[in-house]
């Protein structure tokens, strides 16, 4: 399935994929890989029926206690994924915190965590919206006068006309 995707062939991998489902339909990567085309395609009501309601590995397969790594990181990746796509940012991030514990230096979780990228951008974004919203701008009532001197002050002390003449580099 994967190599006809790579090769371009998205509609041959999504064949293969679906006669491996039908075959085997508790091959965890095969519903991966249809819960990936349920995102592609925003039915995101599908994924929890694919998956589990709680999406949660050890929920969907009770009788297993032992999984691979790849297991583990391939079905949270996609769990952070259906996350960000249905804006529930928190539940990803928890999602990403678990796997970062697992395996921080996986290529799923590196992944994962570039997938919440623009959903963090943009929650900041709209956050800094609502901020705006609500600041509170002072009215002036009397603005200050505007002054247009093209001369220097007279200054009591006339050291300081050398901090006006040369800065801080007085000879």
């Amino acid at each position: 399935c994967i190599a006809y995707q790579v090769r371009g062939k998205y509609e041959k991998g999504i064949e293969v994929n679906n006669w491996l489902m039908a075959e085997h339909p508790d091959y965890l990567f095969g519903k991966l890989n249809c819960a990936h085309d349920h995102i592609k395609n925003s039915e995101y009501d599908k994924v929890p029926q694919l998956l589990g309601e709680t999406l949660e590995l050890n929920a969907l397969y009770p009788e297993r206690e032992v999984f691979h790594l790849a297991e583990i990181t391939s079905f949270y990746r996609l769990v952070i994924r259906y996350y960000a796509a249905i804006d529930k940012l928190d539940l990803a991030e928890n999602r990403l915190s678990l796997i970062k514990t697992i395996a921080p230096e996986h290529h799923d979780t590196i992944e994962a965590e570039t997938m919440l990228h623009g959903p963090r951008l943009q929650k900041a974004f709209e956050r800094i919206k609502e901020e705006q919203k609500q600041r509170i701008i002072p009215k002036v009532r009397k603005p200050a006068p505007e002054y247009n001197l093209t001369e220097a002050p007279v200054f009591n002390h006339k050291e300081i006309n050398n901090l006006y003449d040369h800065g801080i580099r007085i000879p």
